[in-house]
């Protein structure tokens, strides 16, 4: 009986939390989509204006594909939050999110048109893919089709086909605003299955590849590594709201109360427990959740697998086993020595930096930044076009030519999947635009007039990159706002007794930011007896009990030494009741136990926490008696030391 009451409670609690979604979370009209669109309705209606010359021709023409692709990103990165909103949607908004879902297709459709593109991308939508300036190094290819062009005879004949090594060889260009170009080249090379396919956007691509060579280093910026980061920073600053540990019912707990959040791959922690120097218990917890099963295999934590697999990090699960070999801690890990296991589903919204409260933030605050640097830039690309045109010429030569290294690229990989060849076509042609910029670049030349020109564009590029950084600032700012916010959890944990009967246990998990830097974190919970004992005066309500916990964030931990490491040494108190019905009126027990306890935990390296905690209690369940109790272990969080390692990786 007491089984459909747990499975009854759970599914109201999930039903509930569901049905009452906030209107933050519903697909609205997007202002950023909006406004681009108007951009490229203006430059389409230039277009059209037969009094214009070919050079303003020629810039509208520019600026018009340009917003094109912006505003394709934009539409994408909707489109993929309102089909993963969709995938876990009540009734009441399935339809809602249809219809936008379809218009959004409609818009895409269009834009792809437009743009001439195969179709949607195969690749992830996301504010990280939006780059201006590309960030990939030029590999070393001496030896191949790759000679500088000489100032004299820019326009001459080209080397003859000649098989060559490819540029893309050992490198992976950068999620840049010419890679985004050069995808799109590829997608149309492959749909079409001619490698001449995309030669009248080379021009554009050109462009981009010269950022890389013309615009300082420390103004390039790579934003699938800024969202990255973003979100690292943000989870291992709030990785104390994780229960990594076992609950405050097991032997060697270091909690005396449980947290919120749960780890999404996994996470492990041995914790040690003594009531006055006899040794209590140790024991192991391992937790994950279905998303890190749901993304083995599938890249990992990803932000696309994020995106698609969201709602499964709102389920956690958990096992705790007494360990009774201390030199092989796993091998404990056995259904003889289980001691307890738990399952809980989160009911607050996504409060990370890839949930859509912050995605349309970044939208509506930074992408507007974003725009502002490609215009500057594009201004400084198009004057050096004007004087530059005959090396700049013989560079697309090189690449167009029948056979060029598009051509000849083609060629050598058309018979590999279809996948496989767009993505090396896209690094190809990255590559190549880039080394050519940089082997040609003494051969372009600029006046003295142009380069002030240049110099003032690019000062007004340098000033765009410092507003966006300030807008990107801001954003960090906004993703702290975020975790201040609520957060809810359900539990479920069955526990498995040696001595007395198991029992379950239902608890509600609140916290909730006070004033920085302090946190609030609160417990109701009831537990059941799965087979209540008569004769030890036991009935099917267990026990139910409440706790209160303070924490103060004292900043982050001086022993990690990644500088995207933001783990916080926490000091926390903690007061608990617990009332047990069946101790009433029995010899040496107490019905009414409290408890409180003092908790220090410091990370010691980045995913590896100490923690200690000093708990007196006025009795236990068992013996009615005053005591002290003092608990330590190591937890291990994967999460941070996958999300550190990604950033790290990334070129």
């Amino acid at each position: 009986m007491w089984q459909k009451i747990v499975i009854s409670m759970a599914l109201i609690a999930i039903v509930l939390s569901t049905e009452n979604r906030t209107e933050a979370q519903q697909i609205q009209a997007c202002d950023a989509i909006c406004s681009k669109q108007q951009q490229v309705d203006k430059f389409k209606s230039n277009d059209q204006k037969p009094f214009l010359d070919a050079d303003l021709k020629r810039i509208n023409s520019q600026r018009l594909h340009d917003a094109l692709v912006e505003l394709h990103l934009l539409i994408e990165q909707n489109l993929s939050v309102a089909e993963d909103l969709l995938s876990d949607a009540p009734e009441a908004d399935k339809k809602e999110l249809g219809d936008k879902i379809n218009a959004l297709q409609q818009k895409l459709q269009a834009v792809e048109h437009d743009l001439s593109l195969p179709g949607r991308s195969s690749q992830a939508s996301s504010p990280a893919a939006t780059v201006i300036t590309p960030s990939a190094t030029v590999p070393n290819t001496a030896g191949t089709n790759n000679d500088p062009i000489p100032a004299s005879s820019a326009a001459g004949p080209l080397i003859g086909a000649t098989r060559f090594a490819s540029c893309s060889d050992g490198s992976s260009p950068a999620n840049t605003y010419l890679s985004m170009l050069a995808r799109g080249a590829a997608e149309l090379i492959v749909s079409r299955q001619d490698p001449s396919a995309a030669n009248d956007q080379i021009d554009r691509i050109l462009f981009a590849g010269f950022s890389d060579v013309a615009v300082p280093q420390q103004f390039r910026g790579n934003f699938t590594e800024v969202m990255q980061k973003l979100y690292v920073k943000s989870e291992t600053r709030k990785a104390t709201d994780k229960q990594i540990g076992a609950s405050p019912q097991a032997e060697g707990s270091t909690s005396a109360i449980e947290k919120p959040d749960f780890t999404k791959l996994l996470g492990f922690a041995v914790e040690h427990g003594a009531v006055e120097q006899v040794v209590n218990g140790t024991t192991l917890t391992l937790s994950s959740s279905p998303y890190a099963l749901m993304t083995a295999g599938k890249g990992g934590d990803t932000a696309e697998n994020y995106s698609h697999y969201n709602a499964f990090t709102r389920l956690g699960a958990s096992a705790t086993f007494n360990i009774q070999d201390q030199n092989n801690v796993l091998a404990s890990a056995t259904r003889k020595q289980l001691s307890e296991w738990s399952v809980r589903y989160r009911f607050n919204p996504d409060r990370s930096t890839r949930s859509k409260d912050f995605l349309d933030y970044w939208n509506s605050n930074v992408l507007p930044e974003l725009n502002n640097s490609g215009v500057a830039l594009g201004n400084a690309l198009l004057h050096l076009q004007d004087e530059n045109s005959t090396v700049i010429n013989a560079i697309d030569q090189k690449l167009t030519a029948p056979d060029g290294f598009i051509a000849q690229y083609y060629s050598q990989h058309k018979d590999e999947p279809q996948d496989t060849l767009i993505d090396g076509l896209e690094k190809e042609i990255s590559c190549r635009v880039e080394q050519q910029f940089t082997e040609n670049m003494n051969s372009l030349q600029i006046t003295d007039a142009t380069r002030v020109v240049l110099q003032q564009d690019l000062d007004a590029y340098a000033k765009a990159q410092e507003g966006l950084q300030t807008a990107i600032t801001r954003a960090e700012n906004f993703s702290k706002e975020l975790e201040k916010r609520w957060q809810g959890t359900f539990a479920y944990t069955q526990k498995q007794q040696q001595i007395t009967s198991n029992y379950s246990i239902l608890k509600f998990i609140f916290e909730k930011s006070a004033p920085a830097p302090l946190k609030l974190t609160a417990n109701i919970e009831g537990s059941l007896y799965h087979r209540p004992d008569p004769l030890k005066n036991q009935e099917t309500l267990r026990d139910f009990s409440a706790a209160l916990s303070f924490e103060y964030l004292a900043g982050r931990s001086p022993f990690v030494t990644n500088p995207l490491d933001q783990s916080q040494v926490s000091l926390s108190f903690t007061g608990s009741y617990e009332r047990m019905p069946e101790n009433r009126g029995v010899l040496n027990k107490k019905a009414d136990i409290g408890n409180a306890q003092f908790k220090f935990q410091l990370p010691v390296a980045s995913g590896i926490v100490f923690p200690i905690s000093f708990t007196f209690a006025n009795s236990s369940e068992l013996v009615k008696k005053n005591h002290w109790r003092v608990n330590f272990g190591l937890t291990f969080d994967l999460d941070k030391l996958s999300q550190l390692m990604s950033v790290s990786s990334q070129p």
